[in-house]
């Protein structure tokens, strides 16, 4: 029975490193998505587009298989709410990765040319802010001594984020070329981009308590 147990342990592990690589490759994607936007590559968009949508499914389908692995075996009972708990928070970055995207595709905003770089930056810290909760994750798993090293570099690039989407919607709001309406379109992407550092930072904090719990 005890080896039947480590074995299924040991798949459980394997199955939440593939979850948690493909919240990572969300993140590239995503970043990706936006560069080949601004670089007017809609065709590379489309393809990135269509990526993005795979990989959120088959993150959703390897959350599931591990919630019902972790309930039917009985595994880890004393802490199975809060893994099951980030990996549902986990998830939801994959998720607004591919809203944004495809809203991205759909909408195809203006965005001149002065706010080309801002646009760049914010994609990318975001990125990485998905890139640090995933490893931050994989260590409350695997190395717990490091979760606040990986939770540290989220809440850095979340704040880099922060800075970035208020200079870009300044840079916006004082374009006399823009009409009210793209001025109001551009800051929705711009909020919903900068979303997903938040959204990271958010679920640092929930890990942080769950890492808590686990020391005491």
């Amino acid at each position: 029975m005890f080896d039947y147990l480590m074995k299924q342990t040991k798949i459980i592990e394997s199955e939440i490193d593939h979850f948690l690589e493909n919240i990572t490759n969300s993140g590239l994607v995503f970043k990706e998505a936006v560069e080949d936007y601004l670089d007017g590559d809609f065709e590379a968009l489309v393809k990135r587009r269509k990526k993005i949508s795979k990989i959120e499914s088959q993150t959703d389908e390897v959350r599931k298989k591990i919630k019902y692995k972790l309930y039917k075996e009985m595994l880890i009972p004393e802490s199975r709410g809060d893994v099951l708990g980030l990996l549902e928070n986990m998830d939801d970055l994959a998720d607004i990765a591919e809203e944004v995207v495809l809203e991205i595709d759909i909408e195809r905003p203006v965005i001149k040319d002065n706010m080309i770089k801002q646009f760049e930056k914010l994609s990318k810290y975001s990125s990485l802010a998905i890139e640090e909760i995933s490893k931050a994750a994989a260590a409350f798993f695997r190395d717990f001594s490091q979760v606040n090293n990986f939770i540290n570099k989220v809440k850095f690039y979340e704040s880099e984020a922060d800075d970035v989407e208020e200079k870009l919607k300044r840079i916006i709001f004082n374009d006399d070329r823009l009409k009210h309406s793209e001025k109001i379109q551009l800051r929705y992407f711009v909020e919903r981009i900068a979303s997903l550092s938040d959204e990271a930072e958010e679920v640092s904090e929930r890990l942080s308590v769950y890492t808590i719990k686990r020391s005491l």
